[in-house]
């Protein structure tokens, strides 16, 4: 079972975990870049995203697959605009994810976080999801991204199939 976890936000990123135990890849989130008033805004790119969960996929064809994204939402304090640009995100991997036709959960950050004994702090998630698979580079502070969407993908593992 390969289980794709996604953090969907334009530094999110997307992993994939085979039987809880193997990490198959970690990718930085596909966006796309429009100048809007001499400013450069980003948007998380559709059709990257799908490449990028392809690409997964022809690991092993023959393999099951299932996918898990982080379901945001507004905070307290947040700015209009980011939570629109958050919830886009968000849509476009969701919807993306519905197309290519792999079963889909959603699941908040206090739920997943919770059970896989994590907390809110992005950095203890990196220091963690780097001592369980030490080969991957997640040495930038930056990487939280990336070792979220991995444990994302083995709470899926850990919740629904082991």
């Amino acid at each position: 079972m390969i289980a794709i976890g996604a953090d969907p936000g334009v530094s999110g990123a997307i992993s994939a975990v085979r039987n809880g135990t193997e990490l198959l890849g970690v990718y930085e989130m596909p966006v796309l870049r429009a100048v809007k008033s001499a400013k450069v805004v980003r948007s998380v790119d559709g059709a990257g995203v799908a490449r990028v969960i392809r690409e997964v996929m022809a690991i092993d064809p023959q393999e099951y697959y299932a996918c898990v994204i982080e379901q945001t939402s507004s905070m307290p304090g947040q700015g209009v605009a980011s939570t629109f640009s958050m919830g886009h995100s968000r849509g476009v991997v969701e919807g993306v994810v519905q197309a290519l036709g792999l079963p889909l959960t959603l699941v908040t950050p206090t739920v997943w976080k919770k059970q896989m004994k994590l907390t809110s702090d992005k950095e203890f998630v990196r220091a963690h999801i780097q001592r369980l698979f030490p080969s991957t580079d997640l040495s930038r502070k930056k990487d939280h991204d990336k070792a979220e969407a991995i444990a994302l993908a083995l709470w899926l593992y850990r919740d629904q199939f082991a």
